[in-house]
């Protein structure tokens, strides 16, 4: 389970990334691949069948438990950015950038741009595990239904201090 992963050791993100072993009290340092640099901040944001996924500005990468080899998953395109990145109850990737959002299927390697005109770039995704990526972009929060490909809007609250309410007079 991976609360058991987390009882055993502990990622340390930074410069160069290090695994701690609890019970050993040891450091292992974990190694990229040939001719990959991280770029950026590391953020991981998905641990499951002893597999941890992180993301820096330009791939995700996936870590095997027990393993010290940062395995490239996916790297985008040279001008685009990742914001953000989430993994849904597929096993597919969802992809914030400054070109929008982004899908990735590891299976078939495919990179597929979700084209709208509601939004530009993402600052934030997150996949519920029940068919929505949720998108936060324009300080809008928006959905993206993922079995009917199409995206919900969701609006602004409405502030009662610039709400005009008619006189109704008796």
């Amino acid at each position: 389970a991976a609360s058991d992963v987390y009882k055993r050791q502990v990622l340390l993100l930074g410069d160069h990334v290090y695994q701690y072993h609890l019970k050993e009290k040891k450091f292992d340092k974990v190694t990229g691949e040939e001719g990959k640099s991280i770029v950026g901040t590391l953020v991981p944001f998905k641990h499951e069948n002893n597999r941890t996924y992180i993301n820096d500005f330009k791939h995700i990468y996936e870590l095997h438990d027990g393993d010290s080899l940062l395995q490239t998953t996916f790297e985008c395109y040279q001008d685009t950015v990742i914001s953000s990145a989430s993994h849904d109850e597929h096993g597919d990737f969802w992809i914030g950038s400054n070109f929008g959002l982004i899908h990735y299927n590891p299976v078939s390697q495919k990179q597929t741009h979700i084209l709208t005109n509601l939004f530009t770039e993402v600052n934030m995704v997150q996949c519920d595990q029940r068919g929505k990526v949720w998108i936060g972009a324009d300080n809008l929060l928006f959905a993206w239904l993922i079995q009917e490909q199409k995206f919900v809007l969701f609006g602004e609250s409405v502030s009662y201090t610039h709400l005009t309410l008619p006189t109704i007079r008796l």
